[in-house]
């Protein structure tokens, strides 16, 4: 027996399963595949207005779902599951097993990505890498168990980074001037001064405005503990600041 797209996803307005079919569906309206069998009141696939000859029909469409919608990584997978149902049930059979597969890869590298970016961007990659597939072809496999590096350099943030950069160590506050240092401070390659104190690990200024981190590879470690080979003593010119007052 021959199944209807609404036999095959009763909870699941017709509209929208026929959008994914016809290849016309947008990204961010995943949300509207959020299975339910709470009411819901059906409404036709077309208005008519007129009668006879004259009428005019117009297809109707619901509001599109903003991305604040997708409040979490949970909001997104439930209907992405059953998104994942829909395209297997109309791949194409040598592809249907692959495409599954292929899928769920997809959903664990999103997961991955959670453990490290913020949320907001990674809702963002989802919305751009799905249109990109919609765009390219849902039903190949690699499209979707591909990491695509470029994108997701473009769209992901680390989290607490706002600039999308790697994090910098956090500055102390500082609440008066420093202990009156014998040399000019260095600065790191993201231009915040670094302590020379802490690097001889004299420091014990709890107000320190300066960083510490080691002036030899910029880990967390004074100089005298720093493991790597150090770097030449001679700094450009534009890298030194005047001395510690």
């Amino acid at each position: 027996m021959l199944l209807s797209i609404e036999d095959m996803f009763p909870a699941i307005d017709t509209a929208v399963v026929q959008s994914i079919y016809t290849n016309k569906f947008r990204a961010e309206n995943l949300l509207k595949l959020e299975a339910s069998f709470t009411y819901k009141k059906k409404r036709p696939q077309f208005y008519s207005f007129g009668t006879g000859e004259s009428s005019l029909k117009i297809a109707t469409t619901s509001k599109d779902i903003e991305l604040e919608e997708y409040e979490s990584i949970s909001h997104l997978m439930r209907p992405f599951i059953v998104y994942m149902a829909i395209i297997v049930t109309f791949a194409p059979p040598p592809q249907k097993l692959p495409l599954a597969f292929a899928l769920i890869s997809y959903q664990h590298t999103l997961y991955d990505l959670l453990r490290t970016h913020t949320w907001d961007s990674l809702r963002q990659f989802h919305v751009v890498f799905h249109q990109k597939r919609i765009c390219l072809g849902v039903y190949e496999p690699a499209g979707w168990s591909t990491r695509d590096h470029g994108l997701e350099t473009a769209q992901l943030f680390k989290r607490n980074a706002t600039d999308g950069t790697r994090e910098r160590p956090p500055k102390r506050q500082y609440t008066s001037s420093p202990p009156r240092g014998p040399t000019t401070n260095r600065s790191n390659s993201s231009g915040d001064e670094i302590c020379n104190n802490f690097n001889k690990e004299t420091c014990n200024w709890q107000g320190c405005r300066y960083t510490h981190i080691c002036t030899t590879c910029e880990g967390t470690h004074p100089a005298t503990k720093c493991t790597q080979k150090r770097k030449t003593e001679t700094t450009p010119l534009s890298q030194r600041i005047s001395p510690q007052q």
